[in-house]
């Protein structure tokens, strides 16, 4: 077989990036659920894929509000929480954000009380803003979310 046979890699990044700085870059997915996905997925309320000198990771914020039809109700651990940031890897190199993505582990997850999905959105783009702005692990940025401090202006200036 020659060179000329293989097929070109995908062209990375596959778009600007919706945020970035010293420490990487991260994309917001505007990936869309389909009829035939789980109605569990239907509580993401924001995905981002992050990818610094750490690797790539993927940001969720999730609602904790129930939904008709789903397989489970949400498990809620602490009292008045309506959201959840799940910080998880991917199982390979993300090259399309806007795709599905097959995630292996969790890194980190906490639970907070934010009132209302635009927050929620706002507060995950902090979360990464933090990671790819400031080179923050999304562990240390997650233990200052669940002791209760809270960004003044969540996400990066506009």
């Amino acid at each position: 077989m020659t060179l000329d046979q293989h097929a070109a890699p995908a062209p990375w990044p596959p778009r600007a990036p919706d945020d970035s700085g010293m420490a990487g870059v991260a994309w917001c997915s505007r990936w869309e659920l389909r009829a035939e996905d789980p109605i569990d997925w239907t509580a993401t309320v924001a995905r981002w894929v992050v990818t610094t000198a750490l690797g790539q990771m993927l940001v969720n914020m999730i609602h904790l509000r129930p939904i008709e039809g789903q397989s489970r109700p949400p498990s809620i651990h602490l009292e008045g929480a309506t959201h959840e940031l799940v910080v998880l890897l991917p199982k390979a190199f993300v090259h399309e954000p806007d795709a599905l993505i097959d995630h292996g582990p969790m890194i980190v997850t906490v639970q907070i009380n934010l009132g209302d999905d635009a927050a929620a959105q706002k507060l995950a783009h902090f979360v990464v803003h933090r990671m790819v702005g400031h080179g923050d692990h999304p562990v240390a940025v997650a233990s200052m979310l669940a002791r209760g401090v809270k960004p003044a202006c969540p996400g990066p200036a506009s």
